[in-house]
């Protein structure tokens, strides 16, 4: 498989049994032909401390094993830990001064979006919702008595269980909302979320002209691309197909050998992407074979059953055999 684009890895850090943190680090990219492959490219098992460097360490070993090249990656995804997104020896840092001492372009970084969720919570302070809400909670469940009277409550009113905020939203209209509350709190999400995605503003140009190339200023490009842009833009053909085609379609269209930066371009960012279904069926997998009837699992054998249980390439198990010598076959 000929990865010429992006390389991007999710950042995964959970401690199973036998309290041993496994990263598991993906891989997606791009070929000529614009096929996107994903992939788990390797696990590496962390026995001591989970600093950035550990990390690296593993992520070095796993890019030499596999003879990828550091400056063809164009994107990595994080789940925001300060051992990943540390300024200095975060593994964010480590690989970007890995990509440009390879002569790589400038590294983008993303915050998985399976964690935005989770950033919210730690950027916004509702202590003063919450903890009310947990003591009246623990008070009505600490003893069987508090809550048998909060049931015989609830069925007076009529009510199966607590309404919704919806459904009582009606009655406190009259209520002033508290808007200053509404507008420091969005204001310090607002302001997080500016500095942890501060990377977007870097490429926005990058992205606008992916997105529509003939509406593009040739003097903001790169040397390499602009006179491939000035082709494609004067070209009715071209930009026929543009308008009445998916940017997949459009950009697979264009001459290789004519617009040959133009495709590294373009393949570099179809291969940035937030998260992967694969990361879910990865954990999910983890789970059931990190089952409490197992006596024995190694890393090595872990690492071979993921990787097995979620690749989507399929075994030539006819070249396998047709190597061998002698077959013992099964009665």
């Amino acid at each position: 498989m000929d990865m010429l684009s992006g390389f991007l890895w999710p950042w995964m850090s959970q401690r199973m049994c036998q309290d041993t943190a496994q990263v598991l680090i993906y891989i997606r990219g791009v070929d000529k032909s614009y096929e996107v492959h994903e992939e788990l490219l390797d696990m590496h098992s962390i026995h001591g401390t989970t600093t950035g460097r550990d990390i690296f360490k593993g992520v070095e070993m796993a890019i030499n094993q596999k003879n990828l090249r550091w400056k063809n990656l164009k994107c990595i995804t994080t789940d925001g830990g300060k051992n990943m997104s540390g300024k200095d020896k975060g593994v964010v840092a480590l690989v970007s001064k890995a990509v440009e001492n390879d002569g790589g372009s400038k590294l983008l970084v993303l915050h998985c979006i399976l964690h935005q969720q989770s950033l919210c919570g730690k950027c916004l302070d509702m202590s003063e919702v919450l903890k009310p809400l947990i003591s009246n909670v623990n008070f009505i469940r600490s003893f069987g008595l508090n809550h048998r009277q909060f049931r015989q409550f609830i069925e007076e009113i009529g009510e199966n269980d607590l309404p919704y905020h919806t459904a009582i939203f009606s009655h406190t209209t009259e209520t002033e909302f508290p808007i200053d509350f509404a507008i420091e709190t969005l204001s310090a999400l607002k302001i997080n979320f500016d500095t942890r995605f501060s990377d977007f503003d870097a490429i926005a140009n990058q992205i606008k002209i992916f997105q529509n190339p003939f509406d593009t200023d040739i003097e903001i490009l790169a040397p390499e691309l602009q006179m491939e842009m000035i082709d494609l833009q004067c070209s009715d053909i071209i930009k026929n197909k543009y308008q009445n085609s998916s940017l997949l379609e459009f950009y697979k269209s264009l001459p290789l050998t004519q617009f040959d930066n133009l495709h590294k371009f373009a393949r570099g960012l179809f291969s940035v992407f937030g998260t992967t279904y694969l990361c879910e069926k990865t954990f999910s997998k983890m789970k059931y074979i990190k089952n409490v009837y197992r006596s024995k699992l190694t890393d090595e054998h872990l690492k071979s059953l993921l990787i097995i249980g979620t690749s989507k390439i399929s075994p030539q198990l006819q070249t396998i055999v047709s190597g061998k010598s002698q077959l013992h076959k099964s009665h």
